[in-house]
């Protein structure tokens, strides 16, 4: 009989964490200094920064079961180079959710003393995915 009650247990909390766990598992609710928000037809697209982390996560909602995450992606490194390991500083600026992408500027300084470099960013949103940040210009001073 105590095998029978361990083995329910067992299930019960499996399929407790199936239902919970999902393509925003990862984020700290606690800690998230920053978020804002855009519905874009049938989905909503959210940005959220945890405080103390200079990393953005993306996330892409859809009214499927009380606005469940469809697509999720945690953006710290740019062109190879890890935010937290390659760089003297990294940060996004100037935030903002356009229809079907985000726009921001990235700040980052290479651990050689070359200088700050600000550059044009966005994350586009394609057929409800996240996509790859694609950056271009450097932002004219």
């Amino acid at each position: 009989m105590p095998n029978r009650i361990i083995t329910a247990i067992l299930w019960i909390a499996a399929a407790i964490f199936m239902q919970t766990s999902s393509a925003d598992e990862d984020v700290n609710y606690h800690n998230i200094a920053e978020a804002n928000s855009s519905r874009t037809g049938e989905v909503v697209i959210r940005y959220l920064r945890e405080l103390g982390d200079s990393c953005i996560t993306v996330q892409v909602l859809e009214n499927i079961s009380e606005w469940k995450v469809i697509s999720s992606k945690y953006f710290c490194s740019i062109d190879g180079l890890s935010f937290m390991e390659d760089l003297a500083d990294a940060h996004f600026e100037n935030i903002s959710i356009f229809n079907d992408k985000i726009s921001l500027t990235l700040s980052i300084t290479p651990l050689e003393p070359t200088g700050e470099q600000r550059l044009n960013c966005f994350i586009p949103i394609t057929k409800k995915i996240v996509q790859e940040i694609s950056c271009a210009d450097q932002v004219s001073n």
